[in-house]
């Protein structure tokens, strides 16, 4: 028995070979959080052809993102707290807020943390 999911992905398919609509399939979802298929169309124009179909339900553009900035290894050298780094706001410390604590007198001793 085929599931209804990849039913729909053949019904989509085949609309858009119906429809004239150049396309390559990507990667298609199937999973109890997300059922889908992402697709690249050949001729940005055929996106208008995807809306008006009853077995699409949404559109969701691919974006790119820039990694972010990454940190140099840091290496502890004192008993007592890690030395920070020759930028402080390079700090984790500082990032998270953990040298405003540490500035009212909290080291965390006598303090448990759960994850």
């Amino acid at each position: 028995m085929t599931s209804p999911f990849l039913q729909l992905h053949a019904e989509l398919f085949e609309q858009l070979d119906r429809r004239g609509v150049s396309w390559e399939t990507g990667t298609k979802f199937n999973s109890e959080l997300l059922h889908g298929v992402s697709i690249t169309l050949k001729n940005v124009d055929d996106i208008d052809a995807l809306n008006v179909m009853e077995v699409v339900k949404a559109i969701h553009p691919v974006s790119t993102y820039r990694r972010p900035r990454t940190f140099g290894k840091r290496v502890i050298t004192e008993r007592d707290g890690p030395k920070f780094a020759q930028d402080p706001k390079d700090s984790t410390h500082i990032m998270t807020g953990v040298d405003k604590l540490h500035a009212q007198g909290f080291k965390s001793k006598g303090i448990k943390i759960g994850v």
